[in-house]
C-alpha cells in the first residue's frame, strides 16, 4: 500500500514520487545520451528547475543539504548544472584539488584565513553524468528532486545571476582576495541561501517555505500539486525496497516510490549493490530529461511519467 504522501501526490494528478536510477551509473552518460541536439533550435532558456534535497549526515549536514539544479539551453547547447552553497573550511581544499587540478590558489598559505567561514558556491556541471550525485549516494544519502514550475526567462535570470556570482567568486579566489560575500551561519545564512534567493522571485506559483532547514522544503513541497518528485535511491532506500518487496525488482527507473527521511540508515551488501548497478546500467532513465527535455514539453500533462523502456554536501 502506498503511503499517504504518495496518495496525495497521485490525487493531485502528477502521480506518485518516482525512482530515478540514472545517477547509479554515471559512466553510461544517461543524460548526454538523451539530449544530443535538443537545444539546436531553442533560445537561451531554462527548461526545468529542481530544488534538490540531500539526506542527512552526521555533523553539519545533520539537517540535510539543499541545492538547485537547472536543465537549460544556452548557446544552442544543452546544459545540466547544479549550484549549492556551503562554508569555507579546511575540508574544501581536497574538493578544489579535484575540481581544479591545474590550479594552485587553494594551496596558498593564507587561503583559509582570507576566506574563513565565507558562504561560497559550488557548481556541479552534469551532476548525474559527472558523478557528483553518485558520490553522495555512495555516502548513503538519498537525493530527492522537487521539480518546480520554474522555467523560461524568470528562471534563466536566476541561473544567470548564480553564474555571475560564481564567476566573481572564482576571480576572487584566483586573485587571492576575500570573497565579497557574507559569512556562513548555520541558523541564518547557510546552504539554503541560493534556494531562498530563487524563491524570492520564482515562488509565485508555488508557496515555498523560505526556511533555513532543508527538510522543511522536503516536507512542504513533496506533495504539492505543482511539484514533481524524483527519488535517487541510496543503498538504505534500496535495502528498504528489498525488505518491503522481497527483492530489488521493484526498484526500476520510473517505478512509484515514497519519499524517505531516515534518521538512521541501513546498508545494502556491496555485492548486491554492485550487481544491481550492473543490471540497470543500460536501462536507467533520467526522468527529468524525459519529462522536460526529450519530450519537448514542460506541461503538467506529462508529469506523472510512465514506466521506462526496458531502470554533495553542506
Amino acid at each position: 500500500m502506498l503511503p499517504a504522501l504518495t496518495i496525495a501526490a497521485a490525487a493531485a494528478g502528477l502521480g506518485p514520487p518516482r525512482l530515478d536510477l540514472s545517477s547509479q551509473v554515471p559512466s553510461a552518460l544517461p543524460v548526454a545520451a538523451r539530449t544530443d541536439g535538443v537545444c539546436v533550435d531553442r533560445e537561451d532558456t531554462v527548461l526545468a528547475t529542481a530544488v534538490v534535497i540531500y539526506g542527512r549526515r552526521p555533523g553539519r549536514s545533520a539537517w540535510g543539504h539543499i541545492s538547485l539544479r537547472f536543465l537549460a539551453c544556452q548557446g544552442g547547447r544543452f546544459r545540466d548544472v547544479e549550484y549549492e552553497a556551503t562554508r569555507v573550511d579546511d575540508t574544501l581544499r581536497e574538493w578544489y584539488h579535484a575540481a581544479f587540478p591545474d590550479e594552485r590558489w587553494y594551496d596558498a598559505l593564507d587561503f583559509l584565513d582570507l576566506q574563513h567561514d565565507r558562504l561560497v558556491l559550488y557548481r556541479n556541471d552534469d551532476p548525474i553524468d559527472g558523478g557528483s550525485y553518485r558520490e553522495e549516494l555512495d555516502k548513503n544519502r538519498e537525493i530527492t528532486e522537487l521539480w518546480m514550475p520554474w522555467t523560461g526567462a524568470p528562471a534563466w535570470a536566476v541561473l544567470a545571476d548564480l553564474d555571475h556570482d560564481y564567476a566573481l567568486q572564482m576571480a576572487a579566489f584566483r586573485a587571492g582576495r576575500t570573497v565579497d560575500r557574507t559569512r556562513y551561519r548555520a541558523l541564518s545564512t547557510n546552504c539554503t541561501a541560493p534556494v531562498r534567493r530563487a524563491e524570492a522571485t520564482l515562488s509565485t506559483e508555488v508557496e515555498t517555505p523560505d526556511s533555513i532547514f532543508p527538510m522543511v522544503y522536503l516536507r512542504q513541497l513533496a506533495d504539492h500539486p505543482d511539484v514533481r518528485v524524483v527519488v535517487h535511491p541510496s543503498p538504505h532506500v534500496l535495502r528498504r525496497i528489498q525488505a518491503d518487496t522481497g527483492d530489488l525488482k521493484a526498484a526500476w527507473s520510473g517505478a512509484p516510490t515514497r519519499v524517505y527521511r531516515p534518521l538512521i540508515r541501513g546498508t545494502l551488501h556491496e555485492d548486491t549493490l554492485d550487481a544491481f548497478r550492473a543490471r540497470v546500467s543500460e536501462g536507467a532513465v533520467p526522468l527529468a530529461i524525459d519529462w522536460f527535455v526529450a519530450t519537448g514539453t514542460t506541461s503538467r500533462s506529462s508529469a506523472a511519467g510512465s514506466p521506462p523502456r526496458g531502470v554533495s554536501g553542506d
